[in-house]
């Protein structure tokens, strides 16, 4: 988000100098079993409600929850953004396929 906030400021010539080239780790990622639906891979590179439960318990717990919530959103690592996600060893339908690649992840078929 902040790389796309800058080279907008670029075009209204808000900054001075591009950006330098953006990277991001890539992940691959393998799924038991062999026939899958696009939502059960996207679930499988990021799940809001297992992401959900692990804040609660920590927030709820704590006598101080905005230093925690502070501390989680800054260490957070969890998610992976699509465009540098693999998916390999998996089976999905054409549909399947179309929504998975249309949200930037590559599948390698087995």
């Amino acid at each position: 988000g902040m790389d796309m906030l800058y080279r907008e400021m670029i075009q209204l010539k808000l900054v001075p100098d591009a950006p330098a080239p953006l990277t991001m780790p890539e992940q691959t990622l393998t799924f038991a079993g062999e026939n899958h639906t696009w939502a059960e891979v996207v679930l499988g590179v990021f799940n809001p409600v297992i992401m959900t439960t692990l804040m609660r318990e920590q927030l709820l717990s704590s006598d101080h929850p905005a230093k925690i919530f502070d501390q989680l959103r800054n260490e957070f690592t969890y998610r992976h953004e699509f465009g540098f996600t693999n998916i390999a060893g998996v089976n999905v339908t054409a549909s399947d396929l179309a929504v998975v690649q249309g949200l930037g992840m590559t599948v390698a078929h087995h």
